[in-house]
């Protein structure tokens, strides 16, 4: 169980390395892994992950353009 929960620790570690690699900044984000992560391979947890920035990403431009900048 610990080895599983650390698996995916370390992958979610590395994933976000990546984005951070490719510029991503002015976020603070917590993860909360449900269980399924366990099961998900690296590409997938990328995959989840990018979506997950990429909903930011809109949400902060959507709140930008609200303020009229």
């Amino acid at each position: 169980m610990a080895h599983t929960r650390n698996l995916v620790r370390r992958r979610l570690k590395a994933i976000t390395a990546e984005f951070l690699a490719d510029g991503l900044t002015s976020v603070d984000v917590v993860y909360r892994a449900h269980p399924s992560s366990a099961n998900a391979s690296y590409a997938e947890l990328r995959d989840d992950l990018r979506r997950g920035y990429s909903r930011i990403q809109q949400l902060s431009e959507a709140k930008l353009e609200a303020v009229g900048q």
